[in-house]
């Protein structure tokens, strides 16, 4: 940052402000670079055409004939001419871009980029390198950390969210209209492992969480095991909607609700990350303390569907 060190009545100019600024070992004056000669060479050409060009029709000649002979020999001069200068321009391309390939098989470019011009010593430019790559991955173990996407959960059986209601699960895990203690594996990090989900019956089904408070709802994420890991993992949700309500203190855990409306659609990938994040509609501002997912269909399986993790997240 920059702070004026004289008032508004300096007689300082410009250039000689720029000039202090500027290291005594750089103060030299850099050759134009050749690119910028050609250019310049093509511009005046240019000019002294047209001029040459304006002070014909000026000349107030009314032989047509002549006219166009001499506009014909103007364009074919301007074309050569213009010809000439780029070919010139890409032969001086073509040698800079040889010298810039041969310079970096070499290492010399890095030595001109920070050794002649002495912004960077390799040790100083190694250094940062390794500052950056360490803070990226010191970013990325505090994501992790952070139930390894950095959003509340409002959702998590932990924080006080619980399963109030879910379709009929696989044979086995339990019986009776009761919530299957099982089910809640589907609030509770699952930390990957294969098999560490609540199955449900069939390619259709439903679960409802009780949110930890009510709130207002910004995004869902569903969780399946990755791919790295997985046995089979035809057993994937697939279309999904995810709807909320307010359903208050008062109410029981099997209480239809009257203002259920939903929060977003979506369809899990398998080709994508094992935990998808999806945005709630933006026309769903409403407070929210219970939700509801429906899967319509999964990846393949006959039998049943598996719900790894769901998270809600909101404020």
């Amino acid at each position: 940052m920059s702070t004026s060190t004289g008032g508004s009545d300096s007689g300082d100019t410009p250039a000689a402000i720029l000039s202090n600024e500027i290291p005594p070992g750089l103060a030299r004056e850099q050759p134009k670079p050749r690119w910028l000669t050609a250019v310049l060479s093509k511009n005046f050409v240019l000019v002294v055409v047209l001029s040459v060009f304006v002070r014909m029709m000026n000349s107030g000649r009314r032989d047509v004939g002549d006219f166009e002979r001499k506009l014909s020999g103007v364009e074919k001069l301007v074309k050569t001419t213009v010809d000439a200068i780029d070919r010139k321009f890409e032969d001086r391309i073509r040698s800079v871009r040889k010298e810039f390939d041969e310079n970096a098989r070499s290492g010399a470019a890095f030595e001109n980029f920070t050794g002649s011009k002495g912004l960077l010593t390799k040790e100083e430019f190694s250094e940062m390198v390794r500052d950056y790559a360490k803070a990226i991955v010191l970013k990325e173990i505090e994501k992790h950390a952070a139930d390894g996407l950095g959003m509340a959960d409002y959702a998590l059986e932990s924080g006080g969210a619980r399963v109030l209601r879910h379709s009929d699960p696989l044979g086995g895990f339990c019986c009776g209209n009761k919530v299957c203690a099982e089910a809640e594996r589907m609030i509770s990090p699952s930390f990957g492992q294969p098999g560490h989900c609540f199955p449900l019956k069939g390619g259709s089904g439903f679960v409802e969480i009780g949110l930890r408070t009510a709130i207002l709802p910004e995004a869902v994420t569903l969780e399946h095991v990755a791919k790295s890991v997985a046995y089979d993992r035809s057993s994937a949700p697939k279309h999904c909607r995810v709807s909320g309500w307010l359903r208050g203190r008062d109410a029981t855990d099997r209480e239809t609700p009257e203002k259920m409306f939903l929060l977003t659609e979506f369809t899990y990938d398998l080709d994508k990350s094992n935990a998808q994040t999806f945005k709630v509609d933006s026309s769903a501002s409403n407070l929210v303390d219970t939700v509801r997912l429906d899967f319509m269909s999964n990846h393949g399986s006959a039998t049943h569907t598996c719900i790894y993790r769901l998270r809600v997240h909101g404020y």
